[in-house]
């Protein structure tokens, strides 16, 4: 069994989905779509989120510590 998501998301499954449609930047596709799996309850271990998106595990995990730590703006900036 892998590591569980303990991550209160703030902004709706909805709001999450429709934002990543918006999205032009590949990355931050992906980020909002992680967070959107997790909110909408259709994943919730870094595991399975990270095989839906297409990226590591670890990727996974440091992109909701950033949400946490500094909210969804802060994570969807990409350089």
């Amino acid at each position: 069994m892998g590591r569980a998501v303990k991550t209160d998301i703030r902004e709706s499954a909805g709001d999450l989905l429709r934002r990543g449609r918006k999205e032009s930047h590949p990355l931050a596709q992906a980020r909002l779509r992680a967070f959107y799996l997790y909110r909408s309850g259709q994943a919730v271990e870094y595991g399975q989120i990270a095989r839906e998106v297409g990226y590591e595990r670890h990727a996974v995990g440091q992109w909701f510590r950033c949400y946490r730590e500094k909210g969804l703006e802060a994570c969807l900036r990409v350089d």
